[in-house]
């Protein structure tokens, strides 16, 4: 016999011994030590006692439900809580374009102000980026 032969024999034999108690249970009638996929006979519920405990005892403060705590959501849409940084108090075109009164300072198009660049002024609102977050400021009347 050849090499080949030789070898692939040996290889179904090792298998055959590692692999013996699963192959034998396949074709026993009591199925061996395969486990049971019945349900249990006692339905399991969930105690929510100790989740109760939990809430009931933490403080309004400890519940993270506020805007400000929410800043890490990568769903969260922030847009209102960035607006509420900024306030447009006038806006005036001039010889070399808008400028714009954003807390109190005089701004213009390209100006930075916590951390927004300041993409374009109209006559009654201001557009801002940051990042991948854009928001459009109103001017208050």
């Amino acid at each position: 016999m050849n090499r080949q032969v030789i070898l692939l024999v040996v290889m179904v034999l090792g298998l055959g011994y590692f692999f013996k108690d699963t192959v034998l249970s396949l074709f026993t009638k009591t199925g061996g030590s395969m486990p049971s996929l019945s349900k249990p006979s006692a339905a399991k519920g969930i105690d929510y006692s100790a989740i109760q405990a939990l809430l009931d005892g933490a403080g309004a403060d400890s519940l993270a439900f506020g805007p400000d705590q929410w800043s890490s959501d990568f769903f969260h849409d922030r847009t209102r809580v960035f607006e509420s940084w900024f306030r447009v108090t006038g806006i005036s075109k001039g010889p070399s374009g808008y400028m714009a009164i954003i807390n109190e300072q005089i701004i213009k198009e390209g100006h930075t102000m916590l951390g927004f660049r300041v993409t374009k002024i109209q006559d009654d609102h201001v557009h801002m980026i940051k990042n991948k977050d854009k928001i459009t400021l109103e001017l208050i009347k």
